[in-house]
């Protein structure tokens, strides 16, 4: 991104918002308080526009990155602010559509989308574990989000089973080519997989944690 100089910028008010908006690729920022949008132009202007998600609650991280994809992509940040939106959460995307998620990450640089999170592991073949509880489609069994843990996913099974029915841990094996991202920002071990490889007869098996063993 080309340098601009402080001298250049105008004073933050009204003008400042036409000013970047003809400069750069419209970024939309209304899930961002006011008084913190002259901090996130700061962070634009300085090419770490990523870091805009900081700003907002996390709750709101994946609207953010899709009512800017195009802005993301433009500024090469869209993979590493993806990620960091879809980890960020403080609770879980249960009230997005799956589909919506899965557009999401399938228009990443599949590249850029593995380098942007931690390293991943050298394995060819990953045993997985994903915690779930309810009924009807927010059960999730085929979800993007597994872990390598088998007491994380228990956990995150059973931590509404006072009013969410039938916590249950299923497991997967899958192949590396499978895995977009992998994440250990919090300690669980987070896989993301591309949801497509269910429909390649990769099918989920529930277990208990006497059969992992």
């Amino acid at each position: 991104m080309e340098k601009i100089e402080d001298s250049v910028l105008p004073t933050f008010d009204n003008d400042l918002l036409k000013f970047f908006e003809a400069n750069f690729a419209e970024p939309k920022l209304w899930d961002i308080d006011y008084g913190q949008l002259e901090r996130a132009y700061k962070y634009i202007e300085n090419g770490e526009a990523e870091k805009i998600l900081l700003l907002a609650n996390s709750c709101c991280g994946l609207r953010i990155v899709d009512d800017n994809l195009r802005f993301f992509k433009s500024r090469g940040c869209y993979e590493i602010a993806l990620l960091m939106a879809y980890v960020g959460t403080r609770t879980n995307w249960i009230n997005w559509q799956l589909k919506d998620i899965a557009y999401l990450f399938n228009v990443a640089d599949k590249k850029k989308l593995l380098a942007s999170g931690d390293f991943l592991p050298d394995r060819d073949t990953f045993t997985l574990y994903r915690g779930v509880a309810g009924l009807g489609p927010k059960r999730r069994v085929r979800g993007l989000s597994w872990t390598g843990n088998i007491d994380t996913a228990m956990w995150f099974a059973e931590r509404f089973k006072n009013v969410l029915h039938d916590p249950a841990v299923f497991q997967v094996k899958v192949p590396r080519k499978w895995i977009m991202a992998y994440s250990n920002d919090r300690n669980e071990d987070e896989y993301i997989i591309d949801v497509k490889c269910f429909s390649n007869r990769v099918n989920p098996k529930r277990i208990t944690k006497k059969m992992a063993a």
